[in-house]
């Protein structure tokens, strides 16, 4: 097995985004529900190994270099060779001169404890409806994701990290006074003007003559 395999597992992977900075509770970590195929010499199998090319086409998902997972766990409960690579702590597969390297559920329930171990913010599954849906390989629908969903509800509550180097600011709670209003309610001022009782007296008018004698 060559050297730089030892930095091939998701252990590394990770410890390069936190080695950069970026916070815990920011990192998500994905685990593919499909294996990577390439074609190799017949009979060489080992990680590392020299590739010529993409591998054949999976019966179903008819992509040349990509297996889904239903299609691995059929092709290895029939002719295929399967190892565990406990280096990076997955499987592989080979047949002939075809190669798979890939997820099961034993190497995604080591991820996931990882993953919560480490106190990252969680994980995906990549791509869903690659998962053995229709229990083809006899461990139930959607095998990969039952296991991370298993692993991560019988997981006893992590303590989230404080985000990178950024402190929290405290919480200030600010006193509330409530002002109350004394209204008072001045009942309008009616002003009736008084009537005169006194009639107005009506002029007179007197004529006089020459003499002083009244007409």
């Amino acid at each position: 097995m060559n050297s730089f395999t030892n930095n091939l597992n998701v252990k590394s992977s990770i410890n390069v985004w936190l080695n950069a900075g970026l916070p815990r509770n920011k990192l998500v970590v994905g685990i593919p529900a499909y294996g990577n195929t390439y074609e190799t010499s017949p009979g060489t199998h080992m990680v590392g190994a020299n590739a010529f090319g993409l591998g054949k086409e999976g019966q179903w998902s008819l992509q040349k270099g990509k297996l889904a997972y239903y299609e691995v766990c059929r092709n290895i409960g029939s002719y295929w060779t399967r190892v565990m690579d406990t280096t990076q702590g997955v499987p592989h597969a080979y047949y002939y001169n075809q190669w798979v390297g890939y997820d099961d559920t034993s190497s995604v329930q080591r991820k996931v404890e990882y993953i919560l171990q480490e106190n990252l913010l969680g994980v995906m599954i990549d791509d869903l409806g690659m998962d053995d849906f229709a229990d083809n390989c006899g461990d139930g629908k959607f095998p990969l994701l039952s296991k991370i969903n298993d692993v991560v509800s019988t997981a006893p509550t992590p303590i989230r990290p404080t985000v990178g180097p950024f402190t929290a600011r405290p919480t200030t709670t600010k006193a509330t006074t409530t002002t109350t209003r004394t209204t008072t309610t001045h009942r309008p001022t009616t002003t009736t003007p008084k009537k005169n009782n006194t009639k107005e007296k009506q002029q007179t008018k007197t004529a006089t003559n020459n003499d002083g004698s009244t007409i």
